[in-house]
C-alpha cells in the first residue's frame, strides 16, 4: 500500500451544494513541490482523498469557499 502524504493544501471551495467535496491545491510530497488541484470526496476510494476532506472540513486549510453553481 502506497501512503500518499500531503504536504501542504490551501484554497478549498466547497465542489457541491451538499457540502460532501471540496476542490483544493494539494501539494504531495511524491510529487517534488509541484502544486495540483484536488477534488477530495466523502466516498473517495482512496483514504488520502478522505482525510483531504475531513482535514478541510475542521479548517486545516484555512476557510472552505461557498459553492459556486456555474449552470
Amino acid at each position: 500500500m502506497v501512503i500518499i502524504k500531503v504536504l501542504e493544501a490551501k484554497n478549498p471551495v466547497w465542489a457541491n451544494a451538499e457540502r460532501t467535496s471540496v476542490v483544493l491545491d494539494v501539494n504531495f510530497e511524491h510529487l517534488n513541490e509541484e502544486w495540483v488541484s484536488f477534488h477530495a470526496t466523502d466516498d473517495d476510494p482512496e483514504p488520502h482523498g478522505r482525510l483531504i476532506l475531513d482535514q478541510a472540513k475542521m479548517g486545516a486549510y484555512g476557510p472552505i469557499g461557498p459553492y459556486v453553481d456555474n449552470e
